[in-house]
């Protein structure tokens, strides 16, 4: 089980008159999960639903900077693109391609 409520670090500190927050995490659980999700998925007979990823909130804050909010139905194009692509298949807990809807 991943404690996700302590596992997320912030650091603060101010330089030369800037704040600067860094944000940490161990996505090596997590992707540890994933990767042992996909080699033992097992389809649904009649299922319309899967699990197709997990993301790490350190992923979804990077995403959110760079202007990809998971939160946003309009964004799931390109939520679609990132776990489709081979940069992102760590997240992904299922085989295949994904659709996100």
């Amino acid at each position: 089980m991943i404690d996700t409520e302590t596992d997320l670090k912030t650091a603060i500190e101010a330089r030369n008159g800037e704040l600067i927050v860094k944000r940490v995490q161990d996505t090596t659980p997590y992707l540890e999960v994933n990767k042992r999700e996909r080699n033992n998925f097992q389809a649904k007979r009649g299922a319309r639903m899967r699990k197709v990823a997990e993301i790490p909130n350190i992923v979804v804050e990077k995403w959110m900077k760079e202007g990809v909010n998971i939160f946003d139905r309009n964004h799931a194009p390109e939520i679609q693109r990132r776990l489709n692509s081979s940069e992102y298949a760590y997240l992904r807990t299922s085989p295949g391609k994904c659709k996100v809807t």
